[in-house]
């Protein structure tokens, strides 16, 4: 089972703000119909621990689709009743699946366009083969719906590639193994958002947002076991950005 989820437009962080209030307001109603605190709610959700839900209450880590929707199952409301922008993406996916069984029932699937993207080779020790810089020989690449990719990444697709996550350092957001897709174009922070870094060898996802004062960034990770770390913006210049994660596939194993 797929499900796509894109970050929040807007550099800002407006949106997610006011997604997190509105949802919070729902929260503190619903939870004391519920009877449930934070930390049971996260883990009957499963969403995880009280301190993530606090994160995703309080717009200190943005909303994405699945995390959305498992608030909304375990709240009893709608994604649109705090969110309208998960919403409709949520209805795009929905109506998506249609029209690609309405192609399947029609025998128009053989129409379905599709482009390669080329996927970073990792060996077992989770060191990536290659240098930071996009490299020549891709040895695998995933196929995926030109339409999708077009509406999801934009039509300029040639710096695009993919990584599969190696750790759990983005959990609940991107799990081990699902896949990241990641614009190669981009080589220093530019803005806030999910980047992937090479670091002692080493391919790291990171989300990555500035401070309001002294112009300094914070490195963070979604998991709680892993700690944030504050670059100077001497330091995050000095980083080797491999691209910026514009969007990811997270695979549900049962």
């Amino acid at each position: 089972m797929f499900d796509q989820n894109t970050e929040p437009e807007s550099s800002n962080g407006l949106p997610s703000f006011n997604e997190a209030k509105a949802l919070k307001q729902i929260f503190e109603v619903k939870a004391k119909e519920l009877g449930v605190s934070q930390r049971e709610f996260g883990s009957i959700a499963g969403i995880g621990s009280q301190s993530l839900v606090w994160q995703y209450l309080n717009g200190r880590t943005p909303l994405n689709l699945a995390v959305a929707v498992k608030f909304a199952q375990g709240l009893g409301v709608q994604v649109k009743d705090f969110s309208p922008r998960l919403a409709k993406e949520l209805q795009e996916i929905v109506d998506a699946a249609r029209q690609l069984d309405d192609a399947s029932k029609d025998g128009a699937r053989s129409r379905v366009s599709w482009v390669s993207l080329p996927v970073l080779p990792i060996d077992a020790s989770g060191v990536c083969k290659t240098s930071y810089t996009p490299p020549m020989a891709f040895t695998e690449h995933i196929k995926v719906s030109k339409q999708w990719a077009e509406h999801h990444l934009g039509t300029d697709l040639v710096n695009y590639y993919v990584f599969v996550a190696q750790d759990g350092a983005m959990q609940p957001t991107i799990n081990r193994g699902d896949l990241a897709f990641v614009d190669g174009s981009v080589s220093d922070i530019n803005g806030d958002g999910i980047y992937l870094f090479k670091h002692n060898g080493l391919m790291l996802l990171r989300r990555v947002y500035a401070l309001l004062e002294g112009g300094q960034y914070c490195l963070k990770a979604d998991a709680d076991k892993y700690q944030s770390e504050i670059l100077t913006k001497q330091q995050a210049l000095e980083l080797k950005v491999i691209g910026k994660v514009q969007g990811y596939w997270s695979i549900q194993m049962f």
